[in-house]
């Protein structure tokens, strides 16, 4: 995430959510965002974000940033959820699942040695967590 730009990376999750069909599920909507940021997370952006990422883990204010960065795109998701309808608590839950695949999605593509978009790795991401989310009922 780290200089992506804060508000680009924020709209572009608002409106991925935003523009998804009236009967897109939160999770369809969440897919639909993530599905729009292989435009802009291309093989220079990989490299790009490999080299910073060395730079952030041995700078705590960096570190920090990524903290409140994290934390803001938990809160643009859930106002986009908001603002489709969805009540409190689920707007929040969504949107902290959604910024849970982000993240972990963006940290594999980042690792991934492979020419893999990063949608691929987002919707595998997704279902492994939508997996997991079914374990916490039993």
């Amino acid at each position: 995430m780290l200089f992506f730009g804060q508000d680009r990376l924020l709209q572009r999750f608002s409106d991925g959510i935003a523009h998804a069909p009236d009967s897109a599920t939160p999770l369809d909507a969440i897919t639909a965002a993530l599905d729009s940021f292989d435009e802009v997370f291309g093989p220079e952006r990989r490299q790009w974000a490999q080299q910073l990422r060395t730079i952030v883990a041995g700078n705590i204010e960096l570190q920090e940033r990524e903290l409140l960065k994290r934390t803001a795109l938990t809160a643009a998701i859930a106002d986009a959820f908001q603002a489709r309808g969805l009540p409190e608590p689920a707007a929040s839950l969504a949107a902290e699942f959604g910024s849970l695949t982000f993240r972990t999605a963006f940290a594999q593509w980042v690792e991934s040695p492979e020419e893999q978009k990063f949608s691929e790795l987002a919707r595998h991401r997704l279902h492994e967590l939508r997996t997991a989310a079914t374990l916490l009922d039993r």
